[in-house]
């Protein structure tokens, strides 16, 4: 997987490989145990990815840092598969 380039306020901000698949990952509506669980972390330290990137994209909440991915077609719609739970 490739970096992630996002501009920002007329900047560029380079994201990580692992922050690209963090950030398909919440995208796809996954918990944070469930992305925790497969990127073999704890919750905690994905918590501290989550901050460093919404810090770094200046946004407040991870619904604004979706967003900001793909409206900016830097994450594709089918590189999400959506998490479904079935009872």
């Amino acid at each position: 997987m490739k970096s992630l380039k996002v501009v920002r306020n007329n900047k560029v901000v380079r994201l990580t490989p692992r922050k690209k698949e963090i950030i398909i990952l919440l995208a796809s509506g996954r918990t944070y145990q469930e992305i925790a669980d497969k990127l073999k972390i704890t919750t905690k330290t994905l918590e501290n990815y989550l901050v460093d990137i919404r810090r770094k994209l200046k946004v407040f909440n991870n619904i604004s840092l979706v967003i900001i991915v793909l409206q900016q077609g830097l994450v594709k719609i089918d590189e999400i598969t959506v998490a479904t739970k079935v009872k």
